[in-house]
């Protein structure tokens, strides 16, 4: 007879989603689905679906293998560039699977394997950027 998954916690939920550098929204658009669900989850209000740890699984697991990546292609003292909006992050990666603040905040694990790197802004021409006093992604 199969085991029951168990159910992970919603401060679980809430402790990687932060880790991956991603806002409740961001993280429910990736998932197609709606914030309120997810801050219910997350703030205890209604319990996690038993697959959520598998789906949360698959993104830590495609999260780790861009750090591989990243790792494998630059040394001490190289400059990456990371992105100061969603939009700078989508017109360098169309196809990249998720957001701006996701990228710096693998740009930031890089920087604990390779301290000697220089994280720099992509240099955007295109950008929707926010008026002073918005908060970029």
């Amino acid at each position: 007879m199969p085991t029951q998954q168990q159910r992970i916690t919603g401060a679980h939920l809430r402790v990687q989603r932060e880790h991956l550098g991603l806002a409740r929204t961001q993280l429910a658009a990736i998932w197609n689905m709606n914030p309120g669900t997810l801050a219910a989850w997350e703030d205890g209000r209604d319990p996690t679906p038993y697959n959520l740890g598998d789906r949360l699984d698959e993104l830590l697991k495609t999260t780790d293998e861009h750090l591989k990546t990243l790792a494998h292609k630059h040394n001490p003292g190289d400059t990456i560039l990371t992105y100061r909006t969603d939009a700078d992050y989508h017109q360098h990666n169309p196809a990249g699977p998720y957001t701006a603040s996701w990228h710096r905040s693998l740009c930031a694990r890089l920087l604990t394997q390779i301290p000697n790197l220089t994280i720099q802004f992509q240099q955007c021409t295109n950008s929707n950027r926010p008026k002073p006093g918005h908060q970029n992604t």
